[in-house]
Formats: C-alpha cells, structure tokens, sequence
C-alpha cells in the first residue's frame, strides 16, 4: 500500500500501520513544491524533484542545472532568497551551467552572477554593494558581477531602454 500511495503525484510520504483487529491506518504527506524544474518537474524543501502533469498556477521560482544538481540548487536558492527578500527583491530563475556557475535571475529583471565557488561570501558582497550604493537606483541595473574576488561589476541599464519602460 506505502509504495503504491508514493507513486502519486504530489505525495512526499506515507505510513502505514495495522490497526487491530481488522483496520489499517494511512497518513499521507503531500509534497511541498518550493521551486519548478524544467517543463513538468517540481523541487520539495529538500531539493527532491517530483513530476507532475497537472497544469498548476503556483508562482514559483525556476530552478535549472545539470541532471542531479537539484539539492544543490535549492540549497543555493534558500540561502540566496531570504537575503535579497530583506531588500524587497526575489529571485525568478536560479541557473547552474555545467561547470558549476550560479546565476540569478531576479523579478525585476536584473541578473546576479555569482560564478562557481563562496556563494555566500558573493552574498555578502552583494548585499553591501547594494546597501551602500545601488539602493535607490535598483531599477536602472541590468545586472552584478560577482566572480571578482574584491569586487563587483555593475552593468546599468541603457537609458534608451529605460525611457521605453517608463
């Protein structure tokens, strides 16, 4: 009965147990989707990825990487989210090449590169760069360099491209 029930999509867990005399008791423990993967694909709080067919309305973050890398992304999007959501910023993709490279897309349209290597560390250094010098122009970066090992690299936003937003 356990492993039938954990087939189904949207169940994470399940146990079973004999009531006597003649009873059997099942509780079941729905998946948490916390980020999508690929076309049909959901992430758990875990990092486990479970399919699913049904046509969902969830605004959930995008996460994609090479095959196996689930657990390690959703790490990297649960120490990279809570951060940027203290500055009212939220992460709309998370993207991992081959060789391991971090990359943020954001709500706003602007993108954090984090490269390979001391995430939390480039976190750090973003949040002070954007504390001190890009809290009130947010909109106007098209993306942040992280993989400097002192710095950062601010690409702006071109004015003509701004004009047309507004």
């Amino acid at each position: 009965i356990r492993a039938a029930v954990e087939q189904l999509p949207w169940v994470y867990r399940v146990v079973v147990r004999r009531v006597w005399p003649s009873s059997i008791e099942v509780h079941v423990t729905e998946q948490l989707p916390i980020a999508r993967w690929g076309k049909d694909g959901y992430l758990n709080h875990a990092g486990e990825l479970f399919l699913s067919n049904a046509k969902s309305e969830l605004d959930l973050p995008n996460l994609a990487g090479p095959a196996g890398s689930q657990a390690q992304l959703m790490q990297y999007y649960k120490m990279i989210q809570d951060p940027l959501q203290a500055n009212g910023m939220s992460v709309a993709t998370l993207s991992m090449n081959a060789r391991g490279g971090l990359s943020a897309q954001l709500v706003d349209g602007s993108e954090l590169i984090f490269g390979s290597g001391d995430i939390a560390g480039k976190l750090q250094r973003f949040q002070r760069v954007y504390e001190t010098r890009l809290q009130g122009v947010a909109g106007q970066v098209r993306s942040v360099d992280l993989r400097y090992s002192h710095g950062a690299a601010v690409a702006w936003v071109a004015r003509t491209a701004q004009r047309d937003k507004q």
